[in-house]
């Protein structure tokens, strides 16, 4: 079992984005935003439901609105915190597929000795 320490309260303040041009974020904010971890942001439940609510239905997937994104509030940590999470995050991604790798080769395991046991059944019948 690993442990991971505790991040960091964060003190940072809420901060808006803003889209000078369509594909650029640029953070209102003092220090750094490494976009790894304004992805993970992002993608965690709060911002999800956010911009769901907001999405307007298209014919196969949700589309956001430019104006989603523009008043989204994002909480962005110190530089070292950010880190951190992106770390962690990565972290979680490979033990992730490390685990469903072991369960696809453990899957592969128990059915050929399933199937060589009711081979060797059918054999000495």
């Amino acid at each position: 079992m690993i442990v991971i320490p505790a991040l960091p309260a964060c003190h940072s303040r809420m901060h808006k984005l803003s889209f000078p041009h369509s594909q650029t974020v640029i953070p209102e904010a003092p220090h750094t935003v490494i976009p790894e971890c304004l992805a993970w942001f992002i993608n965690q439940s709060p911002a999800q439901g956010y911009l769901h609510n907001l999405a307007r239905r298209g014919t196969h997937m949700p589309v956001v609105p430019k104006s989603a994104f523009e008043n989204l509030q994002v909480n962005i940590p110190d530089i070292k915190t950010q880190e951190k999470i992106v770390k962690l995050n990565s972290l979680a991604k490979t033990e992730k597929a490390l685990l469903n790798n072991i369960q696809g080769k453990r899957t592969l395991l128990i059915r050929s000795l399933c199937l060589k046991a009711a081979i060797c059944e059918a054999k000495h019948q």
